[in-house]
């Protein structure tokens, strides 16, 4: 269960249980002490009343005398009298002691020679302590206190175990990670949010990673790109210089030359345009694009563009006009430049066709490019998508890109909030599945 439900839960829990638990304490002990306190006290009572009765019935018919008597009673104990006459009618005498509560809730009958000459009622006020109610109370809060101090403890050792150590196992390999030593990943049979958490640390430390290498790679890349023309060039010099080659043969060199020139600059205008990118895409400004008036547009510029070419172009879509996705425009053309782009400079036959098809899956926007070229070896589709990464790295040449169209198309699909993949067609060709989440009010 997911820590955002198991710690509610857990804390309902506790408090049901402190709950019971208390009322279980209370009902089985406090009350019986309670109940025992009161019965003692009205026992008491029970038996003041019938004292003062009899001592009514020996004074009775002194009218005077009864009253001195309870007068007497009530100054020299905390009780609270009253008397009526036989007929129940008639106010006898009524200390009015006490303006809290009490216990008066019954009358009792005076008889003197089978005759109903009064009735009494003798009460006492109400009283915490005599009734042992500030004890019980007392023994109440400890008990609740002891609780609370139980169930705080356990779970205090509920979240050690179960966040604080393995954020704290999390905060020590944080320390050990490094670029040159590789660590086993992180592992937990948890199945909620530390187990979330260790698999995006080891997603990240796998990132780093690939981003190390892939800066590795670059550098690798550029310099083999840029020596591949250089070297030419010094053969080409040291040619000039030792063979005393003829007019002709100079001007040879010299357009040789030239043209590696021509490939180096080419070479560092699009590593220039791969950066330039990368900062376009932290800065790009995104908004409502309809998909279907988009998707239109794509396929009738390049059904023009690749028929212009000698080239055929297929597009169909299955997108409703209420379909939008929340993007840069400008980038999103220069994903369909990127792919097609490839798919049009390694053509090796004049019937190259390019297949077009966008629809709706999920809450995704799928767009699919395909062509019916040699594709590229299977072991070769996991790296497609990485820098400067090229399927025949011994061709690299001026005819071979530098790698970067599909990185850069890669780049874009993330920054929109979505994901590219490569697979081979059922006819051995190439084909990029773009996705894009769908807009969402």
């Amino acid at each position: 269960m997911r820590l955002k439900f198991h710690i509610p839960l857990l804390f309902l829990i506790v408090i049901v249980l402190i709950f019971i638990f208390t009322f279980l304490y209370i009902r089985f002990s406090v009350y019986d002490s309670v109940n025992k306190d009161i019965y003692d006290s009205l026992r008491e009572m029970e038996t003041i009343q019938y004292e003062i009765i009899e001592r009514i019935k020996n004074i009775h018919p002194n009218q005077a005398e009864i009253e001195r008597e309870l007068s007497a009673i009530v100054e020299q104990e905390e009780y609270d009298i009253t008397l009526l006459d036989g007929n129940f009618e008639m106010e006898l005498f009524n200390s009015q002691t006490f303006g809290g509560w009490t216990t008066r809730d019954s009358w009792f009958p005076i008889i003197i020679n089978n005759q109903v000459e009064y009735f009494i009622t003798v009460s006492f006020e109400i009283d915490g302590k005599k009734l042992g109610l500030q004890e019980a109370l007392m023994d109440i809060l400890v008990f609740f206190q002891i609780m609370l101090f139980i169930a705080f403890g356990l779970l205090i050792l509920y979240f050690q175990d179960k966040i604080t150590t393995p954020l704290n196992h999390l905060i020590r390999r944080f320390k050990k990670v490094n670029l040159y030593q590789k660590l086993p990943p992180l592992s937990t049979n948890r199945k909620d949010e530390i187990h979330e958490l260790y698999t995006r640390f080891n997603d990240m430390e796998k990132r780093i990673r690939v981003s190390y290498a892939e800066q590795m790679n670059m550098i690798a890349a550029i310099a083999h790109d840029l020596k591949t023309p250089l070297t030419s060039m010094k053969g080409f010099l040291e040619l000039m210089e030792s063979n005393a080659p003829s007019e002709k043969q100079k001007q040879e060199y010299i357009m040789l030359m030239e043209k590696k020139t021509d490939f180096m600059e080419q070479l560092i205008q699009e590593f220039s345009l791969f950066f330039k990118n990368e900062l376009e895409l932290e800065q790009m400004e995104q908004k409502k694009v309809n998909m279907a008036s988009f998707f239109r547009s794509i396929c009738e510029e390049y059904e023009a563009e690749l028929e212009g070419l000698g080239y055929a172009c297929r597009s169909q879509h299955d997108l409703s006009d209420d379909v939008f996705i929340f993007a840069n425009e400008k980038m999103l053309r220069r994903v369909f430049a990127n792919i097609i782009g490839n798919a049009v400079r390694h053509a090796e036959h004049k019937d190259l066709l390019v297949r077009l098809h966008g629809y709706q899956h999920g809450d995704d926007v799928v767009m699919s490019i395909e062509d019916n070229g040699h594709g590229v070896p299977k072991q070769e589709l996991p790296y497609l998508f990485q820098k400067f990464y090229t399927v025949d790295k011994s061709r690299r040449s001026e005819e071979t890109g530098t790698g970067l169209g599909l990185a850069i198309t890669k780049s874009i699909a993330e920054k929109h909030g979505g994901k590219v993949e490569a697979s081979l067609t059922s006819e051995g060709g190439l084909s990029i599945i773009i996705r894009i989440p769908l807009y969402m009010e």
